[in-house]
Parts: C-alpha cells; structure tokens; sequence
C-alpha cells in the first residue's frame, strides 16, 4: 500500500499502544512525529506543524483537550483526531466545541481509525493541491503585473512629454490606459522651424497585444516622418499601410488622424483614416466644431489602398482656436446611469468646460471634469491632446508669457520677473524686492519630482492684477511644494521684509499649477 502524502503527529502517554501504533502508523503515512503528553506534543506542533494530529485525552502534564485548545488558537485548521477511553458526553461535548474532526473510543479497532487518517488526507491533500496552485497563479499574477508595469514604463518613455511649449505653439495632453498599458498613441514631431507633424491612433483590441502592437507602430511612424522625411499626411499614410499590413496587421488594423501644422502659413492640413473627428474650440465666440471630411479608411484594413491629396482637408490655424485630437475611450464612456457621453456630448462637455481654465491644461481639466460628474473613463485607453498657435508667446497686452526648464538654475525665472515688473507695471522698488526674495522663496519652497528628462520645461505666465498685485502662473509636470500634504488647493502667505507672496498650488494628475500673488509691502 503507497503511504499517505501527509505528515502526522501521535500523542499518546501509555508507552505501549503508542509504540504498537507507531509502528502501524509508519507504513500509512510519510512523515510521523510522536509525543508522550500534551506539552511534548504541543512543542512539537510548533516546531514540524504536522498535518494531522491523532491524540489521547487524558494524559499528564497537559491533557489532549488542552493541547487542542492551543494548537487551535495557533493554526484553527488543522486537522485532529481525539482517541479516549472516556465514553462521558461532557468529554465528547467539549471535544466537539474544540473543533475535533474525529473522535475514536478506545479499544478500537485500527480499519476504523486508518479509514478515517484517509478520509481526512485526501482533504488534507486537496488543501494543499489547492494552495499550492494558488500560490503558483499569485507568482504568475505578480510577475505578469511586474512585467506589465515594465511595459507601461516603456510606454510612457516613448509618449511625448505631456506639455510641449514651442516659441510658435504649445502641446498638451493627458494619457490613461485602461489597463497598466494600452492601444493609443500620439506624438508631436517637429520638421522645422514653425512646421510640425502631430497624429494620434488606436490599435484596434486592448490589452496586451494592442500594447506591443502600439510599441512597434509608434516607432514606425516615427521613422517614416524623421527617417524617410514624408511631410505630407496621404504620404505617410500610404507609407505606413504598406509597412505595417505586411509586417504587422494580419487581423488588426489602426484608426489614424495625421496633421501637418504650418504656424508660419496659419494652416492645418490633415487627413483622417477612420479614426474620430478634430474637434475645434473657438476661443473668442466659446463656440465648438468637428471637421468631418469625407476621410478614409483606417490603416491596415486594404494592404493594397491608395490615399490621395484630395482626401486631405486643409484649415487656419488660428490662435484663437484650440484643436482636439482624443481616441474613442473620451466619447464611449458612461455615466452611473449606464449613459454614453456620445460625440456631440463631449463638444457641448468640452465648451462648457475648457474656457473655465488656461488652455494649458484644457485635457487635465477634461478629464478630471468627467470624473467629477461620474463618467467612469476607466473602461477604454483614454487620451486627449489640445495644441495651440502661439504668435505672442513674449507678450500679450500687459501680460507675458514665457517657456524655460527647471533646473537647478531657477535665476531665469527670477530675471524675467522681475524684467516684467520693472518695464510693464513701471514700479523699480517691486521688481527690486521681486529680485531679492523670489530666488529664496522658490529654493525654499519647491521641490522637483522625479520625473523624465523630457518633463523639464514649464510655462509661465505674468499678468497686472488689481490693487498693484502682479500674479505669475507656473504650469509643470515636475514642480511641485514642500510639504505638498497640507498645501495642495490651500491659498498660503509668505512675507519677506519688502514683499508678500501669496500662492496656492493645484495638482492635476499631469499637471501642477502653481499660483503666486506678489504684493509690495
């Protein structure tokens, strides 16, 4: 007979049945442990924690019920067979409040207790049959999730940096795959001075797949733009339908918009290959648009398909206007009642939304609004970018507007400052007490995150308030308060001997936001 794949510990204190019995119980299981009373046989759970335990009642130093009792207390689920002598129901009753899970009258006969070791080792068996595969899908679940936090980072470092400022336009955008990665991509190349190329895409599925798919394509396009130099958005996609439907896309395709910015020109050209339509914000008049044109098909799905100049669709690109390019996750999501926001429900979202905040941040702002008003964007890849021409980076009325990238070398922002303060609001004492303590401030106050390379840059903006008070606006993914806790969304006040700054900072996932109010004291 093939022993039993369990270990089992024999407490008994009459030297005679337990010798008799270890002698039977060595052919029927692997491993036996063996004790004389219940302290014995308590040591010896601790040290081996056997599987099984087969023990007397009454025995010296500590009987088997009180073993029970502590064994219990330590590991509630294993297994115990009592054997007594003792017919009484009080010795029984208690037994069974313990929680024994056999209990054997002595004399017995031993069929009867080795039916009931085997009943019980095939639970015991099961038990741990099932613990170890749990065990084995929880290695396998961590190392899957490690490995899918590897590929999100490689994700991420091949994404552009979330805000992108150019002397002639900035770039914004906000990134959440569904799951730790995703299908979408986008980018911003630029060609030359005032032209750039910007597309998003979605690969078709989610997941996994989806994901490497998107690692390969991005890179692709990337080549064919700076590579092979295609300007022209029919070319590149003809391009890149040639390369990837017989490289990659056997059952998958990609929806792709592409656009060609010429800032110098005020012109946006771009083609749509079957991917959601540009969607436009008119600043000034807080009216919105999409521009469907006729478009063609998505990428992937005819290897052999021509695209032509003549499916291209050419608009101003004005500095009034904010563009949107987003992938299906923004206008398929649902609210709590089970409703889609649908297209014409992200415009009218967008409009409502985006003039209540600088347009720097319009897809953080977007995005954090939808949450707020309980459209869960969880369920798809959501992405949103928003760019802008930019002819007056320099200067705007009585406001100014400049780009620069924080490092340990914080005297820039500190010059332009007070440049700002000197030349536009005419006042030498503010720009000098400016010039004197907004260096310590920022070295005392702001700290860096740890973030990429590429998320250096900031805006910043100056502007004349009321009652003398000039305000500086600073949007960056890396700048961030000491003692952030307690700070974030709480207006603060700091004073040195010629000036008051009163600031308040705004964390909005990608994005903080950094208010300071310079006051002359």
């Amino acid at each position: 007979m093939d022993k039993l794949g369990i270990s089992l510990l024999y407490v008994e204190d009459e030297e005679s049945i337990r010798d008799n019995m270890i002698t039977n119980l060595r052919r029927r299981v692997d491993i036996l442990y063996s004790a004389e009373n219940g302290e014995e046989g308590l040591a010896k759970f601790l040290e081996f924690k056997p599987d099984l335990i087969i023990t007397d009642i009454k025995m010296p130093v500590m009987n088997g019920l009180e073993m029970i009792k502590r064994i219990r207390e330590i590991k509630e689920n294993t297994k115990i067979i009592m054997l007594s002598a003792h017919s009484d129901t009080r010795s029984l009753l208690e037994a069974i409040e313990i929680g024994v899970n056999g209990y054997i009258l002595k004399p017995f006969q031993t069929g009867k207790l080795f039916k009931l070791i085997e009943d019980l080792a095939k639970d015991i068996i099961l038990d741990k049959t099932v613990q170890e595969q749990s065990k084995k899908i929880n290695e396998l679940y961590n190392s899957l999730v490690k490995d899918l936090e590897t590929a999100g980072s490689v994700q991420e470092y091949l994404l552009p940096a979330r805000l992108i400022i150019e002397p002639d336009l900035f770039y914004s955008s906000t990134y959440v795959p569904s799951t730790k990665i995703g299908g979408d991509l986008y980018d911003l190349i630029k060609l030359s001075d005032g032209k750039y190329i910007t597309y998003i895409g979605d690969i078709s599925g989610h997941g996994v797949k989806a994901a490497l798919l998107m690692t390969a394509v991005k890179s692709t396009i990337n080549r064919v733009i700076e590579d092979e130099g295609l300007e022209e958005p029919y070319e590149i996609l003809n391009r890149l339908n040639n390369i990837l439907s017989r490289e990659l896309f056997s059952t998958d395709y990609m929806t792709l918009i592409v656009c060609h910015i010429d800032c110098s020109a005020k012109k946006l050209r771009f083609m749509n290959a079957g991917h959601p339509p540009l969607i436009i914000w008119n600043g000034a008049a807080n009216e919105i648009k999409s521009i469907v044109p006729e478009g063609s098909i998505p990428v992937g799905w005819m290897p052999h398909y021509i695209y032509t100049p003549d499916e291209e669709f050419e608009t101003d690109f004005d500095p009034e206007h904010l563009f949107f390019l987003y992938t299906d996750g923004l206008f398929e999501c649902e609210n709590k009642e089970g409703v889609e926001l649908g297209l014409e429900g992200l415009m009218e979202f967008i409009r409502e939304n985006v003039a209540k905040y600088p347009k720097v941040i319009a897809p953080q702002m977007i995005r954090k609004a939808l949450a707020e008003n309980h459209y869960d964007i969880s369920a798809d890849d959501f992405t949103l970018v928003a760019f802008s021409f930019i002819p007056e980076v320099s200067k705007q009325g009585d406001k100014r507007f400049f780009i620069g990238e924080l490092d340990d070398d914080i005297n820039l922002l500190v010059k332009k400052t007070s440049e700002y303060v000197r030349k536009v609001a005419g006042d030498i004492a503010m720009s000098n007490a400016i010039d004197a303590a907004l260096g310590n401030w920022l070295e005392e106050k702001t700290t860096m995150k740890d973030l990429d390379e590429k998320e250096k840059r900031y805006l910043a903006k100056l502007e004349m308030m009321e009652g003398g008070v000039i305000r500086m606006m600073i949007w960056s993914r890396l700048l961030d308060l000491v003692g952030n806790s307690d700070v974030y969304g709480k207006k603060k006040k700091s004073k040195s001997e010629f000036l008051e700054i009163q600031y308040i900072m705004n964390d909005y996932d990608d994005f903080s936001e950094l208010q300071l109010d310079f006051r002359k004291i």
